[in-house]
C-alpha cells in the first residue's frame, strides 16, 4: 500500500512540474511576439526618417555610355542626340583648327565596316592630336581612334552641324601604308571605249577622203 501511495505522489511531482515548464514556454513565445509586434508598429517611423527621403531636387544622370558604330550613330533618328556616345573609326583628311578656339580641332573619323561606309565629324582638344600617327587617303590607312563624347544630331553652336564634341580620345591602332594592288579589269572599260572611239575617228576620216 505504502508502495502506490510513493508511486502516485511521484506521478503528481512529475506532472506539476511538467505544466510548470509549459507555462513557462507560453510566456516566454508570448514575450517575443509582443516584441514583435512592437518592431512593426515602430516601422513607419523608419520608413519616414530622414535618411530614407527622396531628393525632388536631383538633376538627370547622363552619363549612360552608348557604345555603337558611326554608321548607326549618322542614321538615327533622335536616339543619340545629345548622349554621351562611343565609336570606333580611322581618321581620315586633315585635322582643321575650329575658329576662334585655338586648343580644339576637327578630324573626320570614318567607319572601318566596308558594308557600312559612313563619316562623322569629331571635335577634339590639341594635344589629341599627338595620337593620329597617319591620315587616311589613298595608299595609307590611318590611325583607328576610339572616342567618346556627346553627340549632336543638330549641333547648335556649329551650324547645325552632325558631330561629336569629344572628351575622351584613345588609340586602337596605328596608321599604316597601304600599297594597292594594280587592278587590269578595272582600266578595261576605259581602255574599250578608247579603241571604240580611235576606230570611229579612222572610219570618219576614211570616209571623208572617199567623198573628195
Amino acid at each position: 500500500m505504502t508502495g502506490k501511495l510513493n508511486t502516485s505522489s511521484v506521478l503528481r511531482r512529475a506532472f506539476a512540474l511538467v505544466c510548470l515548464v509549459s507555462a513557462m514556454l507560453c510566456l516566454s513565445v508570448s514575450s517575443a511576439w509582443a516584441a514583435d509586434g512592437d518592431t512593426a508598429k515602430g516601422s513607419p517611423d523608419l520608413l519616414n526618417s530622414d535618411k530614407n527621403a527622396i531628393n525632388t531636387q536631383q538633376l538627370p544622370d547622363n552619363s549612360f555610355l552608348y557604345d555603337t558604330s558611326i554608321y548607326d550613330l549618322t542614321n538615327t533618328n533622335t536616339a543619340y542626340d545629345k548622349k554621351t556616345v562611343q565609336v570606333t573609326g580611322e581618321v581620315v583628311g586633315d585635322a582643321l583648327r575650329e575658329l576662334g578656339t585655338p586648343n580644339k580641332y576637327w578630324i573626320m573619323l570614318a567607319s572601318t565596316d566596308p558594308q557600312h561606309e559612313a563619316t562623322v565629324s569629331v571635335l577634339i582638344n590639341a594635344e589629341d592630336l599627338e595620337l593620329i600617327d597617319m591620315y587616311g587617303g589613298y595608299g595609307r590607312k590611318g590611325t583607328e581612334l576610339q572616342v567618346q563624347g556627346e553627340f549632336n544630331l543638330s549641333c547648335g553652336v556649329h551650324e547645325g552641324a552632325i558631330d561629336i564634341h569629344a572628351n575622351n580620345v584613345k588609340a586602337v591602332e596605328p596608321g599604316l601604308n597601304v600599297k594597292e594592288p594594280f587592278e587590269f579589269q578595272g582600266f578595261l572599260p576605259g581602255i574599250v571605249l578608247v579603241a571604240i572611239a580611235a576606230g570611229l575617228t579612222v572610219y570618219y576620216y576614211r570616209q571623208r577622203e572617199r567623198l573628195r
